[in-house]
């Protein structure tokens, strides 16, 4: 039996430079402890699938959604727009295409690896003789037994069916060229390398073979309804899922808006209840009325109905906030705030910048770094194991970005460490670690016929800029004439950033992020001649940093 087809044959992305198209990490709970860790895609990619391609509490709740949505394609995106849609960009698969009556709509990206044919005939394609792809007929006895057991567990038909429904929702979705812009613009489609969007060309033939090929037995039936009512999903989760009156998706993050989202619907149903109360004490008052037993024994069960619902109802409202508390306060864990991964090609030493005692990190390693001093910006020092090899400049963890550090073995050349940071969920800093080799953020050539000396200018300022601490010794690097060598910062977290150059005892302090000509370095050579060297940095893209410093001999006069 031949293996299932690949769905899609139309390639939109060319091979790329960013690796096999999964994200960077994850979030999924812990098989044991049941509370959410961090994970790497690329480490278990079927894991990384089961979450990335959730529907969650929908699945259990297929038999309700006519509730919520009709059955029909989705809207197009300026359509969405134009009836007043917000699109919120979100990353999960549960929300795709869930709308408020706020006017937002929630819209899940298209991940870069549903668009890779390889990917699919690898991660999405069940095996040939998978369970599902086995008629009934010839999957009995015994044996056949046997054969579904030993293949189910491979069984991606349920994974497969969400990735086509998904992209069929944004064949539906991005039906015009405006559309399509739209789409670019919220980031909702993947691109090149280099930052290209995916040509209209071949989003529109990508677009047909989704339509043409689309088979409603081959979706899942959450993509049979297209955009959802959120608050008749939360309707329907209160009413079919526990804990009851849970809504689908918690809009308030403390106690004080629960209670505030719960006010309008109980102060309608009080006076709702103060209306009938109101009519029947005047019907008591009638002589018609009084003497009716019906209507004063209606009356009477109405008016304790009135007492006892509306305390069970706000006893309902402090109970759930109660369960929620609780489920809070279970769900509290001490998730670590820094999590190093070591993509260096060895072991690497690591410690607080400050703080007593280190930490090794194996090569491919990921581990959660403890910080333990309390300040604003956090720093750590790396330093490669060994007894004569130096720790490494602090660098700053806490800001968002790529910074760069030099390390050295003893006696041995500078090389430079890239550090990616990124922030994932609850405020938890990734920082991974690798080695940078064909890159530095700047590029110093010198031109003339003079030596230089230059170095990183004193990091140890306050915020006046007022030296605070003495007996700091530069790092100095010798630039003969007519060279030129890379450069990044040797303290990158001192807070005025300049670059001092000497030449014959005269010294010019220069910031390499300010692109333009710097004051000139005047002085007198050993000939008695006076030089003019002029300093210039511009964006060079042909060079190997952003940045390049151009020292040039701009003429020569007698003192």
């Amino acid at each position: 039996m031949n293996p299932q087809p690949v769905p899609l044959q139309t390639a939109v992305l060319q091979a790329q430079a960013c690796g096999d198209g999964l994200p960077a990490s994850y979030s999924k709970s812990n098989s044991k402890t049941g509370r959410p860790t961090v994970a790497v895609p690329a480490h278990s990619v079927q894991d990384f699938l089961q979450k990335e391609l959730s529907l969650g509490k929908l699945d259990s709740m297929l038999a309700y959604l006519w509730f919520a949505g009709a059955e029909r394609p989705a809207l197009p995106l300026l359509s969405q727009l134009a009836i007043g849609r917000d699109i919120v960009v979100c990353e999960r698969m549960d929300l795709h295409l869930l709308w408020e009556n706020s006017g937002k709509i929630f819209v899940k990206p298209v991940p870069r690896f549903l668009l890779d044919l390889e990917f699919w005939s690898e991660h999405l394609t069940c095996p040939a003789r998978c369970g599902c792809q086995i008629p009934a007929a010839v999957n009995c006895g015994n044996g056949g037994q046997q054969m579904a057991n030993q293949e189910q567990l491979a069984c991606k038909e349920k994974l497969r069916k969400v990735a086509l429904g998904f992209l069929y929702t944004y064949a539906c979705l991005i039906s015009y060229e405006s559309d399509f812009h739209v789409a670019n613009e919220k980031r909702l489609l993947p691109r090149s390398a280099d930052g290209a969007t995916i040509p209209w060309a071949d989003w529109k033939k990508l677009a047909r073979e989704i339509l043409m090929r689309h088979n409603r037995a081959n979706v899942h039936p959450r993509f049979w309804r297209a955009e959802l009512l959120l608050s008749r999903l939360d309707t329907i989760h209160r009413f079919t899922q526990l804990p009851p009156f849970e809504p689908y998706l918690r809009s308030w993050r403390n106690y004080g808006s629960l209670f505030l989202d719960n006010i309008p619907w109980l102060a309608m149903t009080t006076v709702f209840i103060a209306l009938v109360l109101t009519a029947m004490e005047v019907g008591l008052a009638t002589e018609q009325l009084i003497e009716s037993l019906n209507f004063r024994a209606a009356s009477y069960g109405f008016t304790l109905f009135a007492i006892l619902g509306l305390i069970c109802v706000c006893g309902q409202v402090v109970l759930a906030s109660l369960f929620n508390l609780k489920k809070d306060l279970q769900a509290v864990t001490l998730a670590p705030r820094f999590i190093l991964e070591n993509k260096l090609d060895e072991e690497i030493n690591i410690r607080e910048a400050g703080a007593p005692g280190f930490m090794t990190l194996e090569h491919g390693a990921l581990q959660a770094i403890p910080i333990i001093q309390r300040t604003a910006k956090k720093h750590l020092c790396l330093c490669y194991p060994g007894d004569n090899n130096r720790w490494t400049s602090p660098f700053t963890v806490s800001d968002i970005g790529t910074t760069y550090v030099k390390i050295a073995k003893a006696e041995q050349r500078q090389e430079l460490v890239r550090a990616d940071i990124q922030k994932l969920e609850d405020d938890t800093i990734f920082i991974r670690l690798s080695m940078e080799t064909d890159y530095w953020p700047f590029f110093i050539r010198n031109e003339s016929d003079v030596e230089f000396i230059f170095w990183q200018s004193n990091p140890n300022l306050d915020d006046d800029g007022i030296v605070v601490q003495s007996d700091w010794r530069p790092t100095r690097y010798k630039l003969p004439p007519r060279t030129a060598m890379p450069y990044a910062w040797d303290y990158p977290t001192a807070k005025f950033k300049e670059v001092v150059f000497c030449a014959f005892e005269q010294e010019r302090h220069v910031k390499l992020d300010e692109i333009g000509l710097a004051s000139p370095l005047k002085f007198t050579a050993t000939s008695d001649q006076g030089k003019i060297i002029a300093i210039e940095v511009v964006a060079d893209e042909d060079s190997l940093g952003d940045f390049t410093v151009i020292l040039s001999q701009a003429k020569t006069h007698r003192p």
